[in-house]
């Protein structure tokens, strides 16, 4: 996380036998759509009494494992990986456009696909970088 000049250090996300999506900042459109379920949800049901507030977080993990919907499978084929997170993208980013919220996400997307064989490796640049720019990966190539 970037808070004005200071940065933390960077964090495991997912464990190498791990796969999926992670995503974080603009949450509400992918909650929604792949996990089934919006933290809102936990407020209102304690206002209505359904939960106890201690009891939110359980609950909610409840939801979410009966109604998630995920996109990814672990032996997906690396395009299919680059067209879903840019799916995902584009998804919370229009959900913020038109859902009358801040458009806090937007604008160009940049795309890049890390593998254990080829590395890093950019798939979508902006438009202002120099094409050669957009074939070099970390390792030079």
């Amino acid at each position: 996380m970037i808070v004005g000049v200071d940065c933390a250090a960077p964090y495991v996300v997912q464990q190498k036998d791990e796969f999926g999506l992670r995503w974080a900042g603009e949450n509400e459109a992918l909650d929604r759509l792949l996990l089934g379920s919006s933290t809102a949800i936990l407020g209102w049901l304690v206002q209505k009494g359904f939960v106890q507030e201690q009891d939110t977080t359980a609950i909610h993990f409840e939801l979410i494992n009966h109604l998630a919907a995920p996109l990814a499978l672990p032996a997906m084929p690396i395009q299919d990986a680059i067209d879903v997170a840019t799916f995902a993208v584009e998804t919370a980013a229009k959900f913020a456009k038109f859902g009358m919220r801040l458009e806090t996400i937007g604008g160009p997307i940049e795309v890049a696909a890390i593998t254990k064989h080829e590395g890093f490796k950019w798939v979508a640049r902006k438009h202002y970088y120099l094409e050669e720019l957009n074939r070099e990966t970390s390792h030079g190539r």
